[in-house]
């Protein structure tokens, strides 16, 4: 195995270009050198393939057209990524996350440290601007090292080549792919770093509307795995929450305000789901 193997990074887009010079300089800053940046965009019409040219990305675009369909296009695009991708090892990164210094040297070193190790979780540190940004900050804070919520995004291209990607059907296409990883044999590991997911101006509206997309097709999820590992996944009592609960407390107006956005989300996604089961034409 090579020591500096080529990681491809794929960052799906839609209209993301106000995010971008953060995300790319984090990836171009990286200590580990070896790395192709892959954009994917999803007819967009700003300034993304421009950003993109400027820091020599390979640019595509694919996937179903957002403005044209209320569908959460990210796995489409993530999948097509992997495709096109030459690396042995896989990233896919949000637009509006930026990666700490030395992040891709760490991920490739859990990796290669363990045979069975075919994917890594790379925490995510939240912020933004407003309440409710402080509130998914909380949140995701308290979902360090819970593997009910977390997922991988970093992984040995050829384990899950071998699988077939993401499942873009079943409206947990991380989850899902994390069970099969493990369903194989195989183990996830972490890093002691984390990613830092910029969250901006976080309205209400636009979680609900995010949840609804995702939970369009969340109850295939059940169906896939069964209704144990649908509670599990779904359950909106977080174990994560409890082992935090001191912590949560600690930030009392932050907690409420996160138990009232959540409630929200869920609201979101289960009319996402009953839209999805019984209203959509399929």
């Amino acid at each position: 195995m090579m020591p500096h193997p080529l990681v491809s990074i794929i960052v799906p887009t839609y209209y993301s270009a106000s995010q971008l010079e953060t995300c790319f300089s984090s990836i171009r800053k990286q200590t580990y050198r070896n790395i192709e940046l892959i954009v994917v965009d999803n007819h967009s019409k700003d300034s993304t393939r421009e950003i993109a040219k400027k820091y020599d990305a390979r640019f595509f675009t694919a996937g179903p057209d957002q403005s044209k369909e209320r569908i959460f296009g990210a796995p489409f695009q993530r999948n097509f990524g992997f495709r096109q991708s030459k690396g042995e090892y896989v990233y896919y990164v949000d637009a509006d996350m930026s990666l700490p210094e030395g992040l891709i040297s760490e991920c490739v070193e859990v990796i290669q440290g363990d045979d069975r190790c075919k994917a890594v979780i790379v925490a995510e540190e939240s912020f933004g601007v407003g309440f409710w940004a402080k509130c998914k900050w909380l949140e995701r804070r308290t979902y360090w090292g819970d593997d009910f919520v977390e997922a991988p995004r970093f992984f040995e291209k050829k384990a899950i080549e071998a699988m077939g990607y993401l499942d873009d059907t079943v409206g947990a296409d991380d989850w899902d792919l994390a069970l099969r990883i493990r369903e194989a044999g195989y183990v996830i590991l972490r890093t002691t770093r984390h990613i830092m997911h910029d969250e901006g101006a976080l309205s209400l509206g636009k979680l609900i509307r995010k949840r609804f997309l995702y939970g369009k097709d969340a109850y295939k999820f059940g169906k896939k795995h069964g209704g144990k590992k649908f509670v599990q996944y779904f359950n909106p009592f977080k174990a994560s929450y409890f082992r935090h609960f001191g912590f949560l407390l600690s930030h009392p107006i932050l907690l409420i305000g996160m138990v009232f956005m959540r409630a929200c989300e869920y609201a979101g996604g289960g009319a996402g789901m009953v839209y999805g089961k019984f209203i959509m034409k399929r």
